[in-house]
């Protein structure tokens, strides 16, 4: 599972100006969004690169999630 960076400064944490319409361009809920934003959800590596990409096309899964094995 990925989970967002938490550890990130503010200024470099993914935010999105309208949430729900990134959201749906993703494929997901609006509330599971703000959720793996937040830290409070996890996700697969394939959501997390769409979220990435959504925020910033060049940069990588790491640059914003880091990775944790049950």
């Amino acid at each position: 599972m990925y989970y967002i960076n938490l550890e990130n400064p503010l200024n470099k944490r993914i935010w999105f100006e309208n949430q729900k319409k990134t959201a749906e361009e993703i494929g997901i809920h609006e509330q599971t969004l703000s959720k793996i934003l937040n830290g409070r959800q996890g996700t697969q590596k394939t959501t997390a690169y769409c979220i990435t990409k959504a925020f910033n096309k060049d940069a990588e899964i790491k640059d914003y999630f880091i990775r944790k094995d049950k």
